[in-house]
């Protein structure tokens, strides 16, 4: 079995469409589940036994052989500590434009749902603030960018000490197209059941430019406190938002 993980806009639809040429492959399933035990667990509402008797049951009745979510990435170490034989591939994103592309979906796709309960408890309803740098945000309502960068950070550290190296395959997002081979080895399957073509898929077709036009130190500086460790790690070669597409970069 092979669990996708990775914050939203990582590509978990894309590697799903990928793979299901050789798995039975599910994208979000369940996800308000997974979403109101995510809250309850934090709140204190749901013990580790309870969460993980939940997750087998729910494993069980899927009968999935690819598990490809964001809601996965909160129950990695779950996942990793019960079932010892699953593989997981970690989908990252550069956090530059990882902002840029998830406040594009904010705009494009206002949450609904379980998903704007999972909104409210990421950010309480905070919005940007209206002066500075960041009233691009605040005229749309979105949150601060430094709270979005914080949690984008959050869940890769804890992907990181969830999942041991040797339990997990790192796909960059921008690499999905060109991994097939490196897919194919770690999972162990026929590298030309994996569909290649569908490695763009649910790409945003608008795109607000709210990223770009904001000052590029301020944004340097906001991924450098917020997410300076995580980029170090896995972009070491991104070290501002003027090296990626974003101010027309290779990056990214």
């Amino acid at each position: 079995m092979v669990f996708g993980v990775g914050v939203g806009k990582s590509g978990t639809h894309s590697l799903t469409e990928m793979l299901v040429g050789s798995y039975r492959a599910d994208h979000e399933p369940d996800h308000g589940q997974l979403i109101r035990m995510a809250i309850d667990r934090e709140a204190g509402r749901l013990s580790d036994e309870a969460v993980r008797g939940a997750l087998r049951r729910r494993v069980d009745r899927l009968g999935l052989e690819a598990d490809v979510s964001t809601m996965n990435t909160e129950f990695a170490a779950d996942f990793a500590a019960m079932y010892p034989e699953a593989k997981f591939v970690m989908l990252i994103r550069d956090a530059y434009t990882w902002l840029d592309s998830a406040c594009n979906q904010k705009l494009a796709r206002p949450a609904a749902g379980a998903w704007k309960l999972w909104r409210r408890n990421q950010y309480g309803g905070a919005v940007a603030p209206a002066d500075g740098p960041e009233a691009g945000l605040a005229s749309r309502g979105l949150p601060p960018a430094r709270l979005m960068l914080r949690q984008w950070a959050q869940r890769y550290r804890a992907l990181e000490a969830g999942l041991s190296p040797e339990r997990r395959l790192v796909v960059k997002t921008f690499e999905l197209r060109d991994s097939a081979e490196r897919l194919a080895a770690y999972l162990g399957i026929d590298a030309s059941t994996i569909r290649v073509e569908a490695s763009h898929a649910y790409r945003s077709k608008k795109r607000a430019g709210l990223i770009a036009e904001m000052d590029p130190g301020y944004v340097d500086a906001l991924v450098a406190e917020e997410a300076g460790d995580v980029m170090a790690r896995w972009y070491p070669e991104v070290t501002s938002v003027r090296e990626t597409a974003l101010h027309g970069g290779a990056g990214g």
